[in-house]
């Protein structure tokens, strides 16, 4: 259970036990891949459509235009 009361799952890798993605109840038919789990042509295939927790960006660090912009998750 994630703390907005809405079901998270998240998926681990079998041999070194880094998070690969999850999934959230906000948002039905999409995952979350984290970034650090790519590379090379992968990396290059997956250009974020939306940024979570832009709240807490650091104000030297500007969010990307083209992606929804989340304060929360």
């Amino acid at each position: 259970m994630h703390e907005s009361g809405k079901e998270l799952t998240v998926t681990f890798c079998t041999e070194c036990g880094g998070t690969i993605y999850k999934t959230h109840q906000s948002f039905p038919g999409h995952i979350i891949i984290l970034a650090g789990t790519l590379d090379g042509d992968e990396l290059e295939k997956c250009k974020p459509e939306r940024e979570l927790f832009s709240k807490d960006r650091v104000s030297w660090l500007p969010g990307l235009s083209w992606a929804e912009q989340k304060e929360e998750f």
